[in-house]
């Protein structure tokens, strides 16, 4: 029985799930595809999803925002590279995090209980080692980069571990991937095409990463840098990543959600909902009503971290720390055009998030 739960909750993970198999739960979603199938010949924008960055939660509030512009979305957990060989693309669209808290949501979700049992199937697979405390995780990859660990993680189209729960993760998962937001309409997906699906870089492509799990080794600039989301470089390239987040079309950030949902809105309407006022708390608490957010932590807590785990993340992190203050910077500019431009105040705390 406790083994048909595991896999039970796993589907539910993995699909946001039974959705996918049994549309009629969710009305929602399904006028959701049927609108952007309408809009499948707009131009659209690629959301870069780097995981654990809020992206599920900002692909469809995203896609809320876009679809009365006349715009589709398409959703990846792949490179940034991707779109530039997409001539219908627009441009990109991005959201970062605060690096030491990517680096505790990443464990966090990964020893969450309902994907464990994928994570074990893959590390017994691999014959990789089980995943410890966060304290021992973030210090044995702070010894795979100190010795230079890097390689091409791509998996194979083929199951690896040829488990039930790997089966079932694989079917949600393509039916998932085949509509809004991940697709800009509704498209039929092949198992064969398993390596690439959804951008190659979902924690489901990470069977061959130690511990099944998500790297903390800069996982933001390395997406906005790579070709192959599980192509690991020894190094990752400091000045191509800032120069792409700042050619990108948008940067939101994490810590300021519903400013940076406003400021997309200011990138494509000639005025903004009341809600967009940061100074009124009344209308700014009318936001949740219309944009749930899957994602209900606190993601303006600082997570407490022991000194040498902190220095440890941090040197992990220390690429993507240069992106996140450049992309922080980039973020107050255009929220402060925001406010010139349309007379309302989007982003009231212009301090930069602890890294």
């Amino acid at each position: 029985m406790a083994f048909f739960a595991l896999v039970f909750s796993c589907v539910l993970h993995a699909g946001l799930s039974l959705r996918a198999q049994w549309p009629w739960l969710d009305t929602a979603h399904r006028m959701q595809a049927s609108l952007a199938r309408r809009a499948g010949d707009a131009d659209q924008f690629y959301f870069m999803h780097i995981p654990k960055s809020g992206g599920l939660s900002f692909g469809d509030h995203a896609l809320q925002v876009l679809q009365p512009h006349g715009y589709s979305l398409h959703s990846r957990e792949g490179c940034y590279s991707w779109y530039k060989n997409q001539s219908r693309v627009k441009g990109a669209l991005l959201m970062f995090r605060r690096p030491r808290s990517m680096a505790l949501s990443q464990y966090n979700f990964c020893l969450d209980w309902m994907i464990r049992g994928y994570r074990d199937a893959m590390t017994k697979a691999a014959a990789g080692k089980p995943l410890g405390s966060f304290t021992e995780w973030v210090r044995e990859w702070a010894a795979l980069k100190k010795a230079g660990w890097h390689g091409n993680f791509t998996p194979l189209a083929k199951a690896m571990s040829g488990s039930v729960i790997e089966k079932v993760v694989r079917s949600v998962r393509i039916n998932s991937w085949q509509d809004p937001p991940f697709s800009p309409q509704h498209t039929r997906l092949r198992e064969a095409d398993w390596p690439q699906l959804d951008g190659g870089g979902t924690i489901w492509h990470h069977g061959k990463i130690p511990y099944a799990c998500y790297t903390p080794i800069n996982p933001q600039s390395h997406r906005l840098t790579c070709d192959q989301a599980m192509n690991i470089p020894p190094e990752q390239d400091a000045e191509l990543a800032i120069r792409n987040m700042k050619e990108s079309f948008f940067v939101g950030i994490l810590e300021a959600y519903q400013a940076s949902i406003c400021l997309l809105q200011a990138k494509l309407a000639s005025s903004l909902p009341e809600y967009c006022e940061c100074r009124d708390s009344a209308q700014q608490a009318t936001f949740l009503k219309k944009f749930k957010n899957e994602n209900q932590n606190d993601h303006k807590a600082q997570p407490f971290l022991p000194s040498e785990v902190s220095q440890d993340v941090d040197m992990l992190t220390d690429v993507d720390q240069m992106v996140y203050r450049e992309a922080w910077k980039r973020f107050v500019e255009e929220a402060r055009q925001v406010e010139h431009t349309h007379g309302k105040r989007i982003l009231c705390n212009e301090t930069s998030p602890l890294r």
